[in-house]
């Protein structure tokens, strides 16, 4: 999976995706089952969720889509559409947590290896000292 912005700091657009999809998910279900006046209201986060972060991740993998790059990703964003299109929002703003949080976490594992990759090569001797055996 390529992410969408690659960054040497910071979380990238997954990880805020995936912080907007928990914060949404989390209204949604205060709203919906912890505020009975504002339960009229409580789909309103996941539209936002499902607008915001669900259309810039199907987008990108529309972009693959077009170039041929196929991967387990492509039936997340599949399963994006169509949990709109069933109105079944809440399992959509799942898979966009699922997949913008994977790749978040992936993005994370890449860049501490490299990291400690390279803490390991400057470690590495640079000189070598060869012993040579004495002929008696």
């Amino acid at each position: 999976m390529a992410s969408l912005t690659q960054k040497k700091s910071g979380i990238g657009i997954e990880g805020y995706i995936a912080i907007l999809a928990i914060l949404s998910i989390s209204a949604h279900l205060i709203l919906r089952y912890f505020i009975p006046d504002l339960q009229a209201y409580s789909l309103y986060p996941l539209y936002i969720n499902l607008a915001v972060g669900g259309g810039i991740l199907v987008y990108d993998l529309v972009r693959k889509l077009v170039t041929f790059q196929f991967g387990s990703d492509l039936l997340a964003g599949l399963s994006i559409v169509t949990a709109i299109l069933l109105e079944e929002y809440l399992a959509g703003s799942l898979v966009v947590l699922m997949l913008a949080g994977g790749e978040t976490l992936e993005n994370y594992a890449i860049k501490t290896a490299s990291r400690m990759l390279e803490v390991l090569a400057k470690r590495a001797p640079t000189t070598a000292h060869r012993k040579k055996k004495e002929r008696h």
